[in-house]
Formats: structure tokens, sequence, C-alpha cells
């Protein structure tokens, strides 16, 4: 008997598709992500660590305030500290710091609240000039109709008051902080810095030492090129506001020389006790002022200061501009402040990154071959 081919029973569509897609997923590549708790709790740190870091950032920015005070007195104490000990040295530099400030607010604060006394007592005869000369040149403003607005204003704004003196005491409160921990770094500076640099390899000791050293002396030149430019603003305020005539002409150069350490918004904090007083002699005399202090400004933002920082920390006038516009667009003022002293201690950050690297890397074999 002849054998006879063994039918199979038929396979429906459904079941031949699904083994199929059976085979399909048995045979697939699977990706397995295998992360260690070791880097879960790295990863956790870091975020745990960014969080601290971001809630004490006001902190953080008077720490780095008194740095810079530092490097700015440090390079004074060490040339005292040849002649007498260090401790003389510190107290002689604080005091001769102490002093110009006193006698700055005394040469500034008395004559300029008697002219503002004298200011207020005659307002509406200023008022009256002010409408005379607007009228002269055909402009149509109610003077004293502006000032009693701004008057109204002024005496219904207590929330604000209450809110810019809230603002004044922290300011108060903040350079009060500042001083004490410049004091103490002062005196206690190489101390800290030699127990923190015992954190570190022995190997990596000199060149974080070179690190920091390299640092402060980049923000020293930083901030004595601001005490130039602010002596610079303080002559060139006292001189033309003395050629004009204008009463308390040294309170208001001693005035410009202290706002001019103010970001941004120092040549306005220079300009209105000038013009307020300017005012006292004649509105004429009131716009020569606010032109030739307007003129400095500029003069100074993109001559005077790009120079003289430029030369103090070795940076571009192109990086010089691009740093303070970053600086004033993330912080304002602060950032202003802070931006030429970062921007000056990043070459040296990447260099000793680069150098750490290089010392720390794993040999190139190729490189060993003989």
């Amino acid at each position: 008997m002849a054998n006879e081919p063994t039918l199979l029973p038929p396979t429906s569509d459904e079941g031949l598709i699904a083994s199929l897609t059976a085979t399909t997923h048995d045979t697939a590549p699977r990706v397995v992500y295998d992360i260690s708790p070791a880097t879960i709790w790295r990863v956790l740190l870091t975020l745990a660590g960014l969080w601290f870091l971001w809630h004490i950032l006001p902190v953080l920015i008077l720490i780095v305030l008194s740095l810079m005070l530092v490097a700015t007195f440090n390079p004074l104490v060490s040339r005292l500290q040849v002649r007498m000990r260090r401790t003389w040295a510190i107290a002689g530099v604080i005091s001769g710091v102490v002093l110009l400030f006193l006698g700055t607010l005394a040469l500034m604060i008395p004559p300029l609240i008697l002219q503002s006394y004298t200011l207020i007592e005659r307002a509406p005869e200023y008022t009256k000039q002010l409408q005379g000369m607007l009228a002269e040149h055909h402009i149509k403003v109610d003077v004293q109709q502006k000032v009693t607005e701004i008057t109204g204003n002024f005496k219904n704004s207590t929330p604000e008051l209450m809110r810019i003196m809230s603002h004044l005491v922290s300011g108060l409160t903040a350079f009060a902080t500042v001083a004490i921990l410049t004091i103490y770094l002062l005196i206690e500076g190489p101390q800290v810095g030699s127990n923190l640099m015992r954190l570190l390899p022995r190997r990596d000791r000199l060149r974080a030492r070179k690190l920091v050293i390299d640092i402060g002396v980049k923000v020293g030149g930083y901030m004595r090129g601001q005490l130039v430019t602010s002596a610079i603003a303080g002559v060139f305020s006292f001189v033309t506001v003395w050629a004009l005539g204008i009463p308390a002409a040294l309170a208001l150069g001693a005035w410009a020389a202290v706002a001019d350490a103010i970001p941004l918004i120092g040549s306005l904090i220079a300009l209105v006790p000038a013009l307020l007083l300017a005012f006292t002699v004649s509105p004429g005399k009131a716009v020569a002022v606010t032109v030739a202090y307007l003129i400095y400004n500029q003069v100074e933002s993109h001559v005077i200061g790009p120079k003289i920082y430029g030369n103090t920390l070795g940076l571009s006038l192109s990086v010089i501009v691009i740093s303070l516009l970053i600086g004033v667009e993330l912080m304002g003022m602060m950032g202003a402040l802070l931006a030429l002293p970062v921007a000056a201690a990043i070459p040296s950050v990447i260099a000793y990154i680069q150098d750490w690297q290089e010392t720390h890397s794993p040999a190139d074999p190729e490189s060993v071959l003989p």
C-alpha cells in the first residue's frame, strides 16, 4: 500500500500572525538600563547641593564681596607687614579706611542737608523761574501742578516708603556684615586658606594655591581700578560744579565719587543732588550740569572704564562690554558689580582644570611606546 501524504490541519491567519509575532518578540534585542544605587545617590546629592546653593545665594554674594575687599586691601597689608606685625598692619589699614569713610560722610552730608533745606524753603521761587524758562521756549507745562501732584503722591505712598525703608535697612545690614566679615578674613585669611589646602591631595595643593593667588591679583586689580574711576568721577564733578558756581562743590564731588561705585544707577544718583542745587543758581546752570554729567557718563562707560579695567584685568574691550551686559541681565546691579571679576577669573579656572586633567588622566599608551 502506497504511503499517503500526511495532511496538516489548516492553520488560520490569526494563528500564523500570532506565531510570527511571538517569534519576532522572542528574538528582538532588548535594552536593559542598569543604574547602580551609587549613581542614583550621586545625582540626588548633586541636585540637593544645587538647591542648597540657590537658597543661600544672598549669603554667597556677601562672602564674594568680602573676598573682593580682602583682595583689595591684602597687598597693602602685606607691604606694612614687612615693618610690623600683621595684626598691627591690619589695624592700620582698617583705621585708614574707616577714617576715610567717616571723613567723606562728614564732608558730604552736612552741606547737602543744608542746601536741601534751602531748596525746600525757596521751592516756590525756583518753580516760578522754571515756569518762566519753559514759557520762553514755548513749552506749556504747569510746573506748580506737577510739583503738587508729586508731593501728593509722595505723602500718600506710605507702603512704598515702608518698602524703601526696609530695603535701606537691609542694605545697611549687608554693608555691616561685609565690613565685619572682611576684617575677620583679613585676620584669619592665611590660616583658613592653609586649612582648606590641607583638604586637597598633596600634589594638587601648589596648583590650587597658584589659582587662588592669580584670582586674588585680578580681583584686587579690578577693585583698585574702581577706586581710580571713582576718583576721576569725583574730580570731574567737583571741577564742573565749581566752575558753574554751584554751592557745595566739594560735597557734590565726594558724592559723585561714592555713587560712581554703584553699577547702572550710579551716574543718576550723582546727578540728582547736583541738578537740584544747580536750580538754586539758575535753570540754565541745571541744564548745563545735566549735559556735562551725561557726557561724562558716556565717556567713562566707553573709554575710561574699559581702558582701566582692560589694563588691570587683562580683558579686551569686547569681553568687558559683553560681561557687563550678561551680568546686568542675570542679576541687575549686583551682576554688573561681579561681572568683570568673574570674567577675569574664568581663564584662570579653565587653565587650572586643563592642568588638573592632564595630570590626573591616564597616560596615552602610544606616548609610552618606544
